[in-house]
């Protein structure tokens, strides 16, 4: 009898990248305009997070793979939840603060510790910190928590904050997906 194992039970470096490539191709098809019931988790906690309006101006602080342009493609969507002017900002960007102080809403995922400051923050602003870092042993994000949270008027810990989420996206996009079986 022929056993066939899918990546996401498999265990391994090998599963890992097969699973990474294949919710990063999704992650495009979804922002090539194919609709899809399940985005993949990372991007469908800060979609559902943050809009609640059309029209909003996005900064990503990150052009990667995972999280930059997928996130991007998909907020510009003309879409409920999305239809959002969205800015991409990466090392190559001159005068970042500036484009930062605009956003309705900001993304770190640059992978730089603690690069956002409270001067690059619009009052009342969204602050999603996506970043892992580590700075002797410890666990930072990308924007400076301490000096952002009070100028931000929401703002996501790290860690703590986007990582448990994107969980509970993932377990809410396996329900999802295992009651379309059953229908």
């Amino acid at each position: 009898m022929l056993k066939i194992t899918s990546p996401s039970h498999s265990r391994g470096p090998a599963a890992s990248a097969q699973r990474l490539l294949a919710s990063t191709w999704m992650s495009g098809r979804a922002g090539c305009g194919r609709r899809r019931r399940n985005l993949p988790s990372q991007e469908r906690f800060e979609i559902e997070c943050c809009f609640r309006e059309d029209g909003a101006e996005v900064v990503i602080l990150g052009r990667g793979n995972i999280v930059g342009k997928p996130l991007a493609a998909m907020l510009c969507q003309k879409a409920k939840g999305a239809n959002a002017t969205v800015t991409i900002c990466h090392s190559g960007t001159r005068d970042i603060p500036a484009h930062c102080r605009r956003a309705d809403i900001l993304i770190a995922a640059m992978g730089v510790a603690e690069f956002v400051k409270a001067d690059m923050i619009k009052p009342g602003a969204t602050v999603i910190d996506v970043g892992v870092n580590r700075v002797n042993g410890k666990l930072v994000g990308d924007v400076d928590f301490a000096n952002v949270q009070p100028v931000a008027g929401k703002i996501t810990p790290n860690p703590g904050g986007v990582g448990p989420m994107t969980i509970a996206m993932l377990m809410q996009n396996t329900v999802r997906a295992a009651e379309s079986t059953l229908n």
